[in-house]
């Protein structure tokens, strides 16, 4: 009993004194070919569930201003729906960091955006891809 009693005040012990240290971490990746980023980013792409009765009620790709230097820093610059709900589920970007791919567990869609040609107007270019097919949209 007592010994447990010390393993667990220790274990707390350790978890407040690392609570107090501030952390340092970098970027983790998907693959270890994926270019690191470095620096502010300027923008952050949400893919988003589509809720009947809100909105459109579609899936989309939301793009959002992150950077602290802009005028419009923390605004939604760019919504766009991918027609329907398909469960939007999971994204990712490509090694290269030019596209985003986001799939779709209801209807086994992956959507791609170019997000290295025009950042803040990610929807410009988009494919779809379903079991395979690539289709441009």
């Amino acid at each position: 009993m007592a010994t447990k009693l010390s393993l667990t005040l220790g274990l707390l012990a350790g978890l407040s004194v690392s609570a107090m240290l501030p952390a340092y971490a970098d970027e983790t990746c998907a693959s270890p070919y994926m270019k690191k980023i470095t620096g502010q980013e300027d923008f952050v792409y949400v893919w988003t569930l589509g809720v009947e009765g809100l909105g459109d009620g579609q899936d989309k790709l939301v793009t959002v201003d992150v950077n602290p230097k802009s005028k419009q820093f923390g605004k939604v610059i760019q919504s766009l729906s991918v027609g329907g709900r398909n469960e939007a589920h999971h994204s990712d970007f490509t090694d290269d960091r030019a596209f985003l791919w986001a799939g779709g567990l209801d209807t086994s869609k992956i959507f791609v955006f170019d997000v290295k040609t025009d950042p803040e107007q990610q929807g410009s270019r988009r494919s779809n891809c379903t079991r395979g097919i690539h289709q441009r949209g």
